[in-house]
């Protein structure tokens, strides 16, 4: 991998996480209340892998336009709050700002989520977060466009850029930007099988990087 000038890190599932306890209960608490019942395995399928209004429909058999009004208002970051965390290793991103590589966040969750969110990472420790959303016109990945729009705030090219996520979504959202995707495998295996490199650890980007 040639030289990287900036890492971009999606968040949940990447940078923090929630705890599965809680997903289980609003996913199951929305689809309760439209008659559905799902598995265990779909909840998590929905949480990680990406292309979740095509789960919904496809797989959960539900209207998306009745369950995403239901699932966003259970959702509240007060209830989310005291079940999700940073993960260990987001410190290492203070590594990477050391060694003078800008930092981001580009995230698919709604800014009453995606905000709180950030600052259990840490602020101080990324110089762009985008979040895609109508209110700010920023499209959902798999788009690239909020890759774009923090390459553009950082002053950087495709080319020496680097997205790490943890869903295939997010691996496509790579390569419609013509950035360089790292898969990050935390506790579940969404079946990647593509080119990007595959990673458990955030530390594990100093080999990929070769820093």
């Amino acid at each position: 991998m040639g030289m990287v000038r900036a890492v971009l890190f999606d968040n949940d599932g990447t940078l923090v996480d929630t705890s599965r306890e809680y997903r289980h209960e609003i996913i199951g608490r929305a689809l309760e209340s439209l008659g559905k019942q799902v598995t265990s395995e779909e909840m998590d399928r929905f949480w990680y892998e990406g292309g979740r209004t095509e789960t919904v429909r496809n797989v959960f058999g539900v209207d998306p336009e009745k369950f995403w009004p239901v699932f966003m208002n259970i959702d509240s970051w007060d209830s989310r709050r005291p079940y999700t965390f940073a993960y260990d290793d987001v410190g290492f991103l203070d590594d990477l700002k050391e060694q003078g590589i800008k930092t981001g966040i580009v995230t698919a969750a709604p800014p009453h989520i995606a905000n709180p969110e950030i600052d259990l990472v840490g602020r101080e420790r990324v110089e762009v977060a985008v979040a895609a959303h109508k209110r700010n016109g920023v499209r959902h990945k798999p788009d690239p466009h909020g890759l774009e729009v923090a390459m553009q705030e950082l002053g950087v090219q495709p080319s020496d850029t680097v997205y790490v996520g943890n869903s295939i979504d997010d691996m496509q959202t790579a390569e419609n930007a013509g950035v360089r995707g790292v898969m990050i495998r935390r506790d579940y295996d969404n079946g990647y099988t593509g080119p990007a490199p595959v990673i458990c650890s955030l530390f594990e980007l100093r080999g990929v990087l070769k820093l």
